[in-house]
């Protein structure tokens, strides 16, 4: 949060993401200060359904399920791009040189994403988006920008750092310490944040 006269306040957050590609995700987070646990909580969409757990209490909202939809498809896109290539439905289209557009389908209205690429690295350097708020459904920008593109597990390149923002408000920075494919994720999924 920004402050008046301080700026933006930062505290420590150790997260995990749990993924199945286009399926589900669940990602678990917990925040320090002063080395104390002050929050506990998470994202996720699974069996179709979005919730956001704060505090171990869910936020209820009618526009959680397509939000955390989007999430799912950021998530997928940022930590399993070569997942869509064997998801049906989805439609890729090259914007320019450095940029192009994903297209996924969905029932009620397809969602789009653009990509944009480090013209020197050719890493994936930013993912935009329109989110729903969870409040009042209201569409707002949304985006992942990607930095610290590194190797991981079995040689795959993916970003080291994650920074998403509503609009221009970047909110946190998540430093991806490891990654692990073809995990136990079952169990995860089933239990969900809470």
């Amino acid at each position: 949060r920004k402050l008046p006269l301080v700026g933006f306040i930062w505290a420590p957050v150790a997260w995990t993401l749990h993924l199945i590609p286009g399926q589900a995700f669940v990602w678990r987070m917990r925040v320090y200060w002063l080395r104390r646990l002050i929050v506990d909580g998470g994202d996720e969409y699974r069996n179709g359904h979005g919730q956001f757990s704060f505090a171990h209490k869910p936020v209820v909202s009618p526009y959680l399920d397509r939000s955390q939809q989007v999430a799912l498809w950021l998530n997928t896109i940022a930590f399993a791009p070569t997942s869509l290539l064997s998801i049906p439905g989805i439609k890729f289209e090259t914007l320019d040189e450095n940029s192009a557009k994903v297209v996924v389908p969905d029932a009620d209205e397809p969602l789009e994403f653009t990509l944009s690429f480090d013209p020197a690295s050719g890493c994936l350097a930013r993912i935009e988006t329109q989110r729903l708020a969870s409040k009042n459904g209201k569409p707002f920008p949304f985006r992942y920008t990607l930095a610290r593109c590194r190797s991981f597990e079995q040689g795959i390149t993916l970003p080291g750092r994650l920074r998403p923002a509503w609009e221009e408000d970047t909110y946190a920075v998540y430093d991806l310490v490891d990654v692990r494919y073809n995990g136990p994720v079952k169990q995860v999924m089933q239990e969900g944040i809470d």
